[in-house]
């Protein structure tokens, strides 16, 4: 075979035109992947911002438990501020909107996720009528 130049698949002028490419596909990836001062400050903004909001909702309902108990320990509604009360009425809402929520959902939601047809049978109604407070089956207490 003597010397001969060694055999390539692409010419080099091919290869260069490869290499140049991969690098501007480096380039392209890395520049998607770094941020500006002000999106990276944005971005941490917001997520503080949606801590703050959490805390807040913590403490208002912390504040509602407080009042709560010291009503329960005898304090009149008379006896606490109008900011107080407000508290108070914000929690009531709150925890409404939670309940109107959950009941929402159970609607749309069947309470036996078990089928009849895969072995799930309903109870039979007791022989001896419904059970009346102080009995434990046929037994009285």
């Amino acid at each position: 075979m003597g010397e001969q130049d060694p055999m390539a698949w692409t010419s080099p002028d091919e290869v260069k035109e490869l290499i140049r490419k991969f690098h501007f596909i480096l380039e392209l990836e890395h520049s998607k992947k770094t941020m500006t001062m002000e999106m990276y400050m944005a971005e941490k903004l917001s997520k503080v911002h949606n801590d703050l909001e959490k805390l807040n909702i913590k403490n208002k309902e912390a504040e509602a438990h407080q009042f709560m108990l010291q009503m329960n320990h005898g304090k009149m509604l008379g006896d606490f501020s109008v900011h107080e009360l407000e508290e108070l009425i914000w929690f009531g809402e709150t925890r409404r909107t939670i309940i109107r929520k959950c009941a929402e959902f159970y609607k749309q939601v069947p309470f036996s996720l078990a089928d009849s047809s895969e072995g799930d049978v309903p109870l039979k109604p007791s022989p001896q009528g419904p059970l009346w407070p102080g009995t434990i089956g046929s037994t009285t207490l």
